[in-house]
């Protein structure tokens, strides 16, 4: 999951916690499909510390029985090194 405040909807954008509500809302409606989940670890820095309790709410929402996959590369791709600017 790479949550991008310019790419999602707008109706996200102005909640206090706009990634993890985002992408609870993808988990809610994956869930039932989905065997693992991959987080885009440099998107949720971007929102300093609260990015990684952000983070940590989405975590615990994801089912057990499914694998979730910490992408934390750096700077392979143009967004990633945007995104890096950001907060380093």
């Amino acid at each position: 999951m790479d949550p991008d405040l310019e790419k999602m909807p707008s109706n996200f954008r102005s909640l206090n916690q706009p990634f993890f509500e985002f992408c609870s809302e993808v988990v809610r409606n994956t869930s039932h499909l989905a065997v693992a989940y991959k987080i885009n670890i440099a998107f949720f820095e971007t929102l300093g510390p609260e990015g990684w309790i952000q983070l940590e709410k989405l975590v615990k929402i994801i089912p057990e029985e499914c694998l979730i996959i910490a992408d934390a590369k750096r700077a392979d791709i143009e967004i990633h090194q945007k995104i890096c600017g950001i907060f380093f």
